[in-house]
């Protein structure tokens, strides 16, 4: 078996697609970070999904307090 270069570039595609919508609609990022998050996922998409991550851990750690109480389920 083993994935096909192709199909592994595609699945890496659908993550990076996934990551850019993410990020930039992360209310607490400033531009600077959002910027560096889509820089990031640009150069090396294989790596979308921790990219991703990061960004939710900041957009999370910046959040108003308020919020951060509310969605703490």
């Amino acid at each position: 078996g083993g994935v096909t270069p192709a199909a592994n570039a595609a699945q890496h595609d659908e993550a990076q697609q996934n990551a850019f919508y993410q990020v930039l609609n992360m209310p607490n990022l400033n531009a600077d970070q959002r910027n560096g998050f889509i820089q990031s996922l640009k150069d090396d998409p294989s790596q979308s999904a921790n990219v991703l991550g990061e960004a939710q851990k900041l957009n999370d750690s910046q959040a108003p307090k308020a919020d951060a109480q509310q969605n703490n389920f």
